[in-house]
């Protein structure tokens, strides 16, 4: 597994991962056409925008795996998006064949990295209650600041905010 910034190069990929991994995380979740008309090129257009054009506001790391295709990738945020936590993690997405290998924490690892090295010290991630892996932020240490309701596909969902006061404590002193 090699872990790198994303590229122009790589949104197709990187939205195909998106889709795929909600497709499969979110049956029965989320309606069934949303999820069938999520595509691929609005996906990488979205990623585009937040990456690369105007005004960035956003990082991504991508993890390849040994043949090369993106496997997961993460977001998150180079401005203030909340008033209580410094920086968002805006996303992590990993297909469904390569989770519980690490590269969750491989990428929040990343993340706070970067953040700890432009001085940031709290972190909020925003997750749906019933995706199966919210519970990967408790065992971060995450603790539930906030919740809200979010519309996918004409239905309402519940999303939880899990959040950090200190990066640092997430994974020691190792990150530094």
């Amino acid at each position: 597994m090699i872990l790198r910034e994303a590229t122009r190069h790589d949104l197709l990929s990187i939205a195909k991962v998106q889709v795929h991994s909600n497709r499969s995380t979110y049956v029965g979740i989320m309606p069934e056409d949303y999820l069938d008309n999520l595509s691929y090129e609005s996906k990488a257009n979205e990623w585009d925008e937040k990456l690369f054009k105007g005004t960035v506001t956003q990082f991504m790391y991508v993890v390849e795996a040994g043949d090369g295709n993106i496997v997961a990738f993460a977001s998150a945020s180079l401005i203030k998006t909340n008033d209580l936590f410094e920086r968002e993690v805006n996303s992590i997405y990993i297909l469904k064949e390569f989770q519980r290998k690490g590269i969750g924490r491989l990428l929040i690892k990343s993340i706070i990295t970067k953040f700890i090295e432009i001085n940031v010290k709290s972190m909020i991630i925003w997750t749906l209650e019933d995706n199966p892996s919210h519970i990967f932020y408790k065992h971060l240490g995450g603790n539930i600041v906030d919740k809200r309701i979010i519309d996918r596909g004409g239905k309402s969902l519940q999303q939880i905010a899990y959040a950090w006061e200190d990066i640092t404590c997430i994974f020691g002193h190792s990150n530094r």
